[in-house]
């Protein structure tokens, strides 16, 4: 005669224990990464945005003359006129920007950008020297690096960079920002519909000599 063994139905109070706590981290797990993508997204649309308000500014300083065209010197920073307005409606220089802060993102006549809360656009403009490497010179070079940082919340976004120089108004953009609008109001100068340059008060013999001075630096000669 045979005993027969009774069969065991349903799981044990251990098994659904541990069945709760893999499935409490798989859902743990799943949560983090959908924290994270949100993260990462809000980043990126951050960075790119803050490289549109960087790219906008910095087009705004550079389309102005080297030096203020009242003057016979080279200086920087505005002048107490030219802040008076709390805006940048009367800068008529690149330099006028040196220095320039707002913590509300502002176009040139004062108009707030909207939903720009937390975001805040900083300026420097400095004379360098491009015979020690771009270095920042105390005293005149006919070199003016100008400096855009764009911040949200505290923290650095974004910085873009362009040189501007008194022999040759064009600005020399520095981080491969779009040169359809790399013009100077200083100089009469046409652009087609492609950006492409069509004509230019600059002489051909002060754009040769130009280049010339240019190759001539970088070969050492």
């Amino acid at each position: 005669m045979h005993r027969r063994t009774p069969s065991r139905a349903g799981i044990t109070l251990v098994e659904t224990c541990l069945s709760t706590i893999i499935v409490g981290g798989l859902l743990g797990a799943s949560v983090t990464a959908v924290g994270n993508l949100a993260t990462a997204r809000q980043i990126t649309a951050d960075r790119a945005r803050g490289y549109q308000f960087a790219e906008a500014l910095l087009t705004e300083a550079q389309m102005l003359p080297y030096n203020d065209p009242t003057l016979t010197n080279d200086q920087i920073g505005p002048s107490a006129t030219e802040l008076a307005t709390g805006n940048r409606s009367l800068f008529n220089d690149c330099d006028d920007y040196a220095n320039w802060s707002e913590s509300t993102l502002q176009d040139k006549s004062g108009v707030v950008i909207a939903n720009t809360t937390g975001w805040k656009r900083t300026v420097r403009v400095q004379w360098v020297n491009p015979g020690t490497g771009f270095n920042v010179s105390a005293t005149s070079t006919g070199y003016k690096q100008i400096n855009v940082g764009v911040s949200k919340n505290g923290k650095l976004i974004a910085s873009m960079n362009c040189i501007k120089t008194a022999a040759w108004n064009d600005a020399v953009w520095l981080n491969g920002a779009s040169n359809a609008a790399n013009v100077t109001t200083s100089q009469t100068t046409q652009l087609g519909a492609s950006g492409d340059r069509v004509a230019d008060t600059d002489s051909d013999t002060t754009l040769v000599a130009n280049v010339t001075r240019i190759v001539k630096g970088l070969l050492g000669l």
